[in-house]
């Protein structure tokens, strides 16, 4: 029963039982030899483990069967070209319409803390510039906005507040949180290059993860705050160099 053993393999690996699960899709691929989803999930094990090359010997193999996988093209480049600019057009909205159902519980269980700590610098700001006006930022503007994890820790401080993502899936379950009083579902750079509205503060956490030069983002943006508005933003640590993809499939970027 191929299909049990592999999906056993992906409960596996979501549990952080790698070699269990490498066991599962090696046992899947002696028997259907030319599937590119087990042989995608065996790069996705491997990269886990370490084991880069290999794990790039999967993702090819992938591509080989269907040059249009994007996230084996993604993956293997994060492992071969870590120079790599952006991801393959579409990548993001189809990573994160697949993720959408699981993405809450996987901010839980990694306890991810960065709406709460971009939340406190905000504070930290709202009393150093001694900002009394209620709330504190009357228009503010969540790039990359997903579910609404991040508007959800904003809305206190927000008057009017934007979502903008890819991911139409991501995007349903933030409209059912009801946090934003508008929800645009495009990218970024073109939402800010096509809107004349300004804002006092946007936001990007875990956004800047998925592009490596910054350059035309900042500019952008700049564009769009107001008079004393701010930028909220967070990454992934680069010691050396100005951009690096990971074998996360993450951008890192230096100070």
């Amino acid at each position: 029963y191929i299909e049990a053993h592999n999906n056993l393999g992906v409960l596996l690996h979501s549990q952080g039982q790698f070699d269990d699960a490498l066991e599962c899709f090696r046992l899947v691929l002696a028997l259907r030899p030319d599937s590119l989803d087990f042989h995608y999930n065996l790069g996705n094990t491997l990269r886990d483990l370490g084991r880069f090359d290999e794990a790039a010997s999967s993702y090819r193999r992938v591509v080989d069967l269907d040059p249009k996988h994007l996230r084996a093209q993604y993956a293997l480049a994060a492992l071969t070209d870590n120079s790599t600019e952006v991801p393959p057009d579409g990548y993001v909205a189809l990573a994160f319409d697949n993720f959408a159902s699981q993405f809450e519980h996987q901010m839980k269980v990694g306890d991810c803390k960065i709406p709460e700590i971009l939340h406190s610098y905000a504070r930290r700001i709202i009393d150093e510039r001694k900002i009394v006006q209620v709330p504190p930022f009357s228009r503010v503007l969540d790039m990359g906005c997903g579910t609404g994890r991040i508007g959800d820790a904003f809305r206190d401080i927000s008057g009017e507040l934007h979502g903008v993502d890819l991911s139409e899936k991501m995007l349903e379950l933030a409209r059912d949180k009801c946090v934003y009083d508008a929800i645009f579902q495009t990218n970024n750079e073109d939402y800010l290059s096509q809107t004349e509205i300004s804002y006092d503060l946007i936001l990007a956490s875990d956004v800047l993860i998925y592009t490596g030069p910054l350059e035309n983002l900042f500019s952008l943006v700049v564009d769009r705050l107001g008079k004393g508005g701010m930028f909220a933003f967070s990454v992934e640590r680069l010691n050396e160099g100005t951009y690096s993809l990971q074998a996360s499939t993450h951008y890192a970027h230096s100070e």
